[in-house]
């Protein structure tokens, strides 16, 4: 089951605090998501009651300040204030269905004083397939604001003296940064600006050899189910006029994990361009170098490199990168929403415990219940590697395993000694009979 966006509501307002109402159209049960932004840092307080949990509540330096919470849908709702100092107010309440009965998984956020709003980007682990990352930030001033992209504009616009922005997507699949760099020869210099989010900053090497090849730059990042890669590189017109770029996974065929060749050619400078594999493969790397054709060294410059990640229960959601039309104070927000888990579905949510068809059932007991469920326990047994967060090399797994045949390996060995003690004493038995006899 996917988690889906269904409507807003939208208010503006200059008053001592801001009146939401819920979306039209809304159900019992369904997900609220409140974002709210002021002019000013001074606090925002949520209706009283604890109605709604908060997610996030932050400055913008001492400009603006974002609040963020959640709340699940009763069937009389109708509206909340929040209330602070008499400022101006933007704020919404973004509707969903498709939520786990704990939908916010993870969350994080970021400030800063720039032209640039970035949320940051938040891990989750064991997360339910469907679930969406909504991304968001809050500013001063009601200077023009661009949506990230990559992600659905759920809203952006400003109350006068602040405003924000914000949007959902899926969690998979979506470019993802490398996390690390290799620099085998030393010939590269800020490396790490290839994977910074920022395509006017990069990593270069500065003398290419004339008339031959570059060094390797090395991106990696842990193992990721991927498809392609992109890249966002320069060079010095008429001098670097080729790229060379590598992908590094293990294809199956007993080369074990190396660098397969994806590209050598020519490639549109300064932006992005694409590199399908052919395949889907488990990717840990990839890397890149450039051909000087020129008769003197030169330089060569990668700005940004991402992977395309396709599906997983663990991982990062990536950073979403906002802009506005002048330097401003701001705060950003991430959250994960977590799909529910459908009937036919499985999750693995650790300690032993599987989700099945919305229900709760421990490895090591209740299958009966799932076997009465289903009414064909090889079904089950033939969907274990559905298990969506199942890891097939869970230590716990194995523990159960071990513990199992450490009961029957024990057993075996204590009946083995019962044998051998009861053929003494039988023996002596036998002999005391001879001195009765004597």
């Amino acid at each position: 089951m996917a988690v889906e966006y269904q409507d807003k509501t939208e208010v503006k307002t200059s008053d001592g605090g801001i009146t939401l109402p819920i979306p039209v159209g809304f159900s019992a049960g369904d997900l609220l998501i409140a974002c709210i932004t002021k002019d000013d840092d001074d606090a925002i307080t949520p209706p009283a009651g604890d109605l709604w949990t908060v997610i996030e509540n932050l400055p913008a330096g001492t400009a603006a300040r974002l609040w963020t919470g959640y709340r699940i849908a009763e069937a009389d709702d109708t509206n909340w204030t929040w209330t602070g100092d008499k400022e101006g107010y933007y704020g919404v309440i973004l509707r969903y269905k498709g939520h786990s009965d704990t939908p916010i998984k993870a969350h994080g956020s970021d400030s800063g004083s720039s032209k640039y709003p970035i949320a940051p980007s938040v891990a989750f682990e064991n997360l339910a397939a469907g679930s969406l990352v909504l991304q968001v930030f809050g500013a001063d001033d009601d200077t023009p604001y661009t949506m990230a992209s990559g992600l659905e504009e759920r809203f952006r616009d400003a109350q006068g003296t602040t405003g924000g922005a914000g949007g959902d997507r899926a969690v998979f699949p979506y470019w993802i940064s490398p996390t690390g760099f290799l620099d085998p020869d030393t010939e590269w210099t800020n490396e790490v600006l290839a994977y910074d989010e920022d395509t006017t900053k990069y990593a270069n090497q500065q003398s290419v050899p004339a008339t031959s090849w570059g060094s390797w730059l090395e991106l990696t990042i842990d193992a990721i189910s991927c498809s392609k890669v992109r890249f966002w590189a320069g060079y010095d017109v008429d001098r670097i006029t080729q790229i060379d770029i590598e992908v590094k996974y293990d294809d199956g065929e007993g080369g074990g994990l190396i660098y397969h060749p994806l590209y050598i050619g020519s490639f549109a400078p300064e932006e992005w361009v694409e590199k399908e594999i052919g395949s889907t493969q488990t990717v840990t790397a990839m890397r890149m170098k450039f051909y000087n054709t020129s008769d003197g060294t030169s330089i060569a410059k990668v700005y940004e490199a991402d992977f395309w990640e396709l599906e997983g229960v663990t991982g990062n959601t990536g950073t979403a990168k906002f802009s506005m039309n002048a330097i401003e104070e701001w705060a950003a927000v991430t959250v994960v929403i977590e799909a529910a888990v459908a009937a036919g579905d499985y999750k693995y949510i650790g300690n032993g415990v599987f989700i099945y068809s919305g229900k709760a059932f421990h490895r090591w007991g209740d299958w009966a219940e799932i076997e009465k469920e289903e009414g064909d326990w090889n079904r089950v047994e033939k969907e274990i590697s559905n298990f969506v967060g199942i890891d097939k090399k869970d230590a716990n797994w194995s523990k159960s395993d071990k513990i199992y045949m450490g009961w029957l390996v024990n057993g075996w060995l204590i009946y083995g000694w019962l044998i051998v003690l009861w053929g003494k004493v039988t023996k002596s038995i036998s002999n005391w009979n001879e001195v009765s006899k004597e």
